[in-house]
């Protein structure tokens, strides 16, 4: 698996983005228009490097496509693959779900927003009893999905806080 990553010259884990532009730019480079390595590699070389990337790719989609769903953090029965999860009643996987679709791990999601990836987790997995309070997990709802492009952040706060704050 790790071996996949390395052909595209990607860090394991990386997202479906990621994924998907590394491969994008490795196909342009070892294109049969590239002169950026025209005179460095042999045709034959040069197909089988494509084969490589194109395997590599697509045993990252599939690994990104079908992982289980760890039933032991909390997640709904909703969270299913192909799933979108009801924003109102789920919005912690509503909100994983979405980090995943736009191809970002939970660690370049902690760099954009500058909250903790632990933090991050917590909420995805809505583990009221790591939460903070209430005034703090209003604003880290909204980061999160403002940070994915969301433009119903401020209500999807409103429902999280709904949801895993009691006397809301």
């Amino acid at each position: 698996m790790h071996d996949n990553y390395e052909v595209l010259d990607l860090e394991a884990g990386a997202g479906r983005l990621e994924v998907t532009r590394a491969y994008k730019r490795l196909k342009e480079l070892y294109s049969r228009e590239s002169l950026a390595i025209y005179s460095l590699v042999t045709e034959s070389e040069r197909i089988e490097r494509l084969e490589q990337i194109e395997s590599a790719y697509q045993s990252i989609l599939t690994l990104l496509n079908y992982q289980p769903v760890d039933k032991s953090c909390g997640v709904s029965a909703l969270d299913q693959p192909g799933t979108v999860p009801d924003p109102e009643l789920s919005t912690g996987a509503y909100l994983r779900w979405q980090r995943e679709q736009a191809g970002l791990s939970i660690r370049q999601l902690a760099d954009r927003t500058k909250i903790g990836t632990i933090k991050l987790q917590d909420i995805e997995f809505e583990r009221t009893d790591h939460l903070p309070a209430t005034v703090y997990l209003r604003g880290f709802v909204y980061e999160f999905a403002r940070s994915l492009g969301l433009v119903n952040a401020t209500q999807l706060s409103e429902f999280y806080l709904k949801r895993v704050s009691p006397g809301m």
